[in-house]
């Protein structure tokens, strides 16, 4: 979707401005020199912003499922979903499936959904979306899937199939930093492949930057926008200014919203929305229209 919509963006006449812009593959020839699809740019000062790609598990049949990429694309709304994660992604696609009237089926390796949140927050909202009609397997995954028509059969770990019109893989994102040219400059990538930088954003090749989910810090659009402009000030302005990842506020658009605040150890502050914005634990729980109205520090 993100990718569709900004394709779609139409170009803007940059003549007046001082920059300007390409549309097309890039890949790294040297510190200073990229290639655009055959067309050479070259810039004292490069920030990387590839972001990240869904991840698929080894499995039979992996090729019958789709990901978030494809979920906006599908020919026809499917009525049976099996959703396999327990992330943000899985539990925001099955509030949309549900709310389509698909019936929806999550299956997920943990104990409960939402794996990093606030306990009492990730029991509620599993049980408010069990009220909703969706159906949970937890401690399970899937083992293979088939597809015969335009049915898929999926069969979990423990041997209960599941028949669907669709199965979606929710099972996390990878950065998405092959084919850059990364390795023939110089800039290093850790061991799950995202580009190594330091407090500054700044990678193994001094003028070279990186940001957002390339970088596998939190990967969160509203931090990507913040590290993108603490290294613009860095490179361009007075310098000096880093992001501070203490506390930073996120949000999951399930049915109903949740959203928190993570500390470094644990969930500072966690909350979520009802219909009446209510809540009878009101000194633990936080209703989330305050959490998403917090900022997120922008320096240390």
């Amino acid at each position: 979707f993100k990718q569709k919509t900004a394709y779609e963006i139409p170009k803007r006449d940059w003549s007046s401005d001082v920059c300007s812009s390409d549309l097309g593959r890039a890949r790294l020839l040297d510190a200073n020199t990229i290639d655009v699809d055959g067309e050479t740019v070259t810039a004292n000062h490069i920030l990387l912003a590839a972001g990240g790609r869904p991840w698929v598990p080894e499995i039979d049949g992996a090729d019958h499922g789709f990901t978030s990429d494809e979920a906006f694309h599908l020919r026809e709304m499917p009525r049976r979903v099996v959703i396999l994660g327990g992330g943000y992604i899985a539990v925001e696609f099955a509030s949309i499936f549900r709310g389509l009237g698909a019936a929806v089926t999550v299956v997920h390796r943990d104990p409960s959904i939402l794996r990093g949140f606030d306990d009492d927050v990730r029991a509620f909202l599993a049980d408010e979306l069990r009220k909703k009609g969706i159906a949970f397997r937890p401690g399970r995954t899937v083992r293979r899937a088939s597809r015969k028509g335009t049915t898929t059969t999926v069969t979990l770990d423990d041997g209960e199939v599941l028949n669907a019109d669709g199965l979606m893989f929710a099972t996390g994102r990878a950065p998405s930093s092959g084919g850059l040219g990364l390795d023939d400059v110089g800039v290093r990538l850790d061991a799950c492949g995202a580009v190594a930088v330091d407090p500054d954003s700044r990678t193994s090749v001094p003028n070279v930057f990186a940001i957002g989910d390339l970088t596998n810090r939190r990967n969160l659009t509203p931090v990507a926008i913040a590290e993108g402009r603490a290294a613009a000030d860095l490179i361009f302005g007075s310098g000096g200014r880093r992001l501070d990842y203490a506390n930073v506020p996120s949000a999951v658009f399930s049915l109903p919203a949740v959203g928190a605040v993570v500390g470094r150890k644990f969930p500072v502050l966690a909350g979520y929305a009802t219909r009446d914005n209510t809540s009878d634990r009101k000194s633990t729980r936080l209703n989330s229209s305050h959490v998403s109205e917090s900022r997120m520090p922008s320096s240390a």
